[in-house]
């Protein structure tokens, strides 16, 4: 992996900077509080995925809402960025946004998610769920100085904790503990297996008894079917017996059934009958009252007919008025706009007039607007020179300030500044800005009168828009009066047609027909409650010859009905048919099949009970097979739980042992090798004890680190952090050529320094990123960024 790109938006004291990066040495110097740290921080953030509330508040800047870190690196000849966002949100601070741009294109992630796919990318097998692989691997690109504080000055045990989490040992731990939880549970499968055995022995002994109880049950149902054969046979006779009562009830309830239904016909039909004989007094009454009034409803026929002729005259007269008044109105209508001829032809000669007066008016319109757009271009010509002057100024400003703080050297001639020259230049920019000045006052004057004419061309121009507007409502008055005009001729033309064709209507016949028709009127609603009684007692007479007719036969009905009902109540004497006689045998029938139901029910339920035995004891011998089976695997299973605990957990830890040992022999070696390389031929002896705890001899005497110097403690903690970067790459297999130090070098001598150049190479490491405050290893960097931070802001640029 090598970084090829930075850039930090709104990132503590970071506003916007971007820092191209290559591969080499890159030295990041400053001043201590200037912002070098932040960039380590930030690298980490956008590769590794730090997502603490505490850390977003630190890495935010103050007072933003918004911030990013977006990381351009090259990997294995493919470029990916990494873009890493921080959001305020109410009183918290979020990472709303992650992705990838990879060779495939844009990927969404989470932050977990996208710290997975740059370990992924560098060789790293890690699971979505997991974070142990995430330390290791950041202990080989970068290991920060508080964690090298905690392994050097940190007590024995914090150390190898440390340790055995760099170099996965913890795992070894992990399996003891599961070792050890999986054993005591086998064990305790193993003592469960006597309980089994005590729970087979009693289901045995149950499915015995329920064997002895099914052999007394199946003799009972040998004795109950015996009783259940000789049921059915009185069940038999007694059914052939109840079948022939049942026959007889069923012809004398049919018979009795029959003569209700004529019964009911018979008293229906006399009750009509009695209704008919009385209908036929009244058809006599409506014969007499009928000759009392014909004379008169014969009287309304004819004032009907009258009637009618009245109506159909006073009807033709109405609809000639209406016509006749019809022509009437229009012929006055059109008299009115016939004397309007003369008003109208005098309005339109006033108009057009009028209309002429205003056509010169507004002929000038044209010339204005040409001259409104020439101003405006003008007037665009003249800002543009304005803001580019404007411009000007600020630069020559600007130029001023930097000329007056200016050093002893000229920034464009690169000779030695005197103060005589310096003066000089300050005094050209000053003239320069003067005439710059005067040329824009000019302009602000020229761009003012243009200005002012435009709006007086506008002030016009509204004017003549107004009589335009004007114009053109007097045109549209001018069509209307003439369109009124030939509307008056053509009412002229229409009234000398409509002379001849006017009806000829006489309102005096129309009042006499009315007056008559009322009179008729009258004598018809007078007669007319008599006419419907007359023609009531028609239809009522019509009816006797009917009605007779109907009283005959319904005479003769009464009469079969009568000889019918006879016949069937001697039918009914001759059955001999007994209702005791039919209760007594249907009673006797009913107890001989219950006696037959519950013989059949007892049989029933005591073949379905020693099924269910049967299948008890089926599941029963299934279970003991189950039990059988679970005792055999936990006897199984509790050896095991005990060889785990006995064998198993101490062959883990001998394990463990042994590879604390190989990796702290290695270890103790790469640190010998990077001591010397750092600190040169020696009278003191690098070591690593069992503990991992650095220790220098001197004359076979353990130095404390304290009273070593500041240098020689700086050469030990670095040899221990490119020991243990050399290890953790070589244990994961790591596809990553980056190294990044923070502040490595402290208290370091000139030669020291030097020396870090061949450390470097040796490391066979591709891009190497220093961050400190010491100047001298700008010699041995492959390009210098210097780091500085001005009124809080901090700026990066290349030396």
């Amino acid at each position: 992996m090598i970084i090829r790109k930075v850039h930090l938006s709104n990132i503590r004291s970071y506003v916007d900077q971007d820092i191209e990066l290559g591969e080499g040495i890159t030295l990041f110097e400053g001043d201590i509080g200037s912002g070098k740290t932040t960039l380590l921080m930030s690298i980490d953030f956008a590769l590794f995925g730090n997502s603490t509330k505490e850390f977003y508040e630190r890495l935010l800047r103050k007072g933003a809402p918004r911030g990013y870190v977006e990381v351009v690196f090259e990997h294995e000849g493919e470029t990916y960025t990494i873009h890493r966002a921080l959001e305020k949100k109410g009183d918290k601070i979020v990472n709303p946004e992650s992705y990838v741009l990879t060779p495939e294109g844009k990927i969404k992630l989470t932050s977990t998610q996208v710290r997975n796919y740059v370990l992924r990318l560098m060789g790293v097998d890690v699971e979505s769920t997991r974070r142990k692989s995430l330390p290791v691997v950041k202990y080989a690109i970068y290991t920060p100085q508080e964690t090298m504080k905690e392994i050097l000055e940190g007590g024995d045990e914090d150390r190898l904790e440390v340790i055995r989490k760099i170099f996965k040992l913890d795992e070894y731990k992990v399996a003891v503990d599961n070792a050890e939880e999986v054993g005591r549970t086998l064990q305790m499968d193993g003592r469960t297996s006597k309980a089994k055995l005590e729970e087979i022995s009693r289901i045995r002994e149950d499915i015995e008894k329920k064997m002895e109880d099914i052999k007394a049950i199946e003799d009972e149902i040998l004795k109950l079917k015996e009783e259940y054969g000789e049921a059915i046979k009185i069940l038999e006779e007694k059914k052939r017996e109840w079948e022939n009562v049942q026959n007889l009830r069923k012809k004398y309830e049919s018979l009795r059934v029959r003569i209700g239904s004529l019964e009911a016909n018979l008293n229906a039909l006399r009750d009509t009958l009695k209704s008919e004989r009385g209908e036929l007094e009244d058809i006599e009454r409506m014969k007499s009252r009928l000759r009392e009034i014909e004379n008169k409803a014969l009287e309304y026929e004819e004032y009907e007919s009258k009637k009618a002729d009245l109506e159909e005259k006073f009807k033709r007269l109405k609809d000639l008025e209406v016509k006749y008044t019809a022509v009437m109105e229009r012929i006055r209508s059109l008299k009115e706009k016939v004397s309007k001829i003369e008003d109208l032809k005098n309005e339109i000669s006033e108009l057009s007039k009028r209309e002429s007066r205003l056509r010169e008016m507004i002929s000038e319109i044209d010339e204005l607007e040409e001259r409104y757009k020439e101003i405006e271009d003008e007037r665009t010509t003249v800002r543009g020179r304005i803001q580019s002057i404007t411009s000007k100024i600020g630069e020559l400003e600007e130029e001023l300030e930097s000329i007056k703080s200016l050093g002893g050297v000229c920034p464009k001639c690169k000779r030695p500044l005197t103060e005589e020259h310096k003066n000089k230049l300050i005094k050209e920019t000053m003239d320069k800005i003067e005439d710059l000045k005067r040329t824009l006052s000019s302009l602000a004057r020229k761009e003012a009168l243009l200005k002012k004419e435009q709006r007086d061309i506008r002030k016009r121009m509204e004017e003549l828009r107004s009589l335009q507007r004007e114009l053109a409502a007097l045109g549209e008055r001018i069509r209307n009066v003439k369109m009124e005009l030939v509307e008056a001729e053509r009412a002229r033309e229409e009234i000398e047609k409509m002379r001849g064709s006017i009806p000829q209507f006489s309102r005096e016949e129309l009042e006499r027909v009315s007056i008559e028709l009322k009179g008729v009127s009258k004598n018809v609603e007078s007669l007319r409650a008599l006419w419907n009684e007359y023609t009531a007692l028609k239809k009522g007479i019509e009816r006797e010859e009917i009605l007779r007719k109907r009283m005959s036969e319904h005479e003769e009905k009464i009469t079969s009905l009568e000889r019918e009902i006879q016949k069937m109540q001697e039918e009914i004497e001759s059955l001999g048919y007994d209702e005791n006689l039919y209760r007594s045998i249907g009673e006797s029938y009913r107890s001989a099949g219950e006696r037959v139901s519950s013989l059949k029910s007892k049989i029933s339920e005591k073949e379905r009970f020693v099924v269910e035995l049967k299948e008890d004891i089926k599941r029963r011998e299934r279970t003991v097979e189950e039990l059988e089976r679970d005792f055999e695997l936990l006897r199984i299973r509790g050896e095991f739980g005990e060889w785990l605990r006995r064998d198993f957990v101490e062959a883990l830890k001998d394990i463990e042992n042994l590879r604390l040992l190989a990796i702290n022999e290695e270890f103790r070696s790469l640190f010998e090798e990077w001591f010397y390389e750092l600190l040169g031929e020696s009278d003191y002896e690098p070591w690593i004890d069992e503990k991992f705890r650095p220790v220098i001899r001197y004359q076979r005497f353990d130095m404390p680190l304290s009273t070593l110097s500041g240098g020689e403690r700086t050469s030990i903690a670095l040899a221990y952090r490119l020991a243990l970067n050399t290890m953790v790459k070589k244990t994961l297999g790591l596809r990553s050529n980056l190294l990044i130090l923070d502040e490595p070098t402290d208290g370091f001598s000139k030669d020291q320094l030097y020396k870090l150049k061949d450390v470097f190479d040796k490391m066979e490491t591709d891009q190497v990123i220093i961050v400190s405050h010491e100047k001298e290893l700008m010699n041995l960097a492959d390009v210098v960024f210097h780091v500085e931070k001005v009124n809080g802001i901090s700026r990066i640029r290349r030396v």
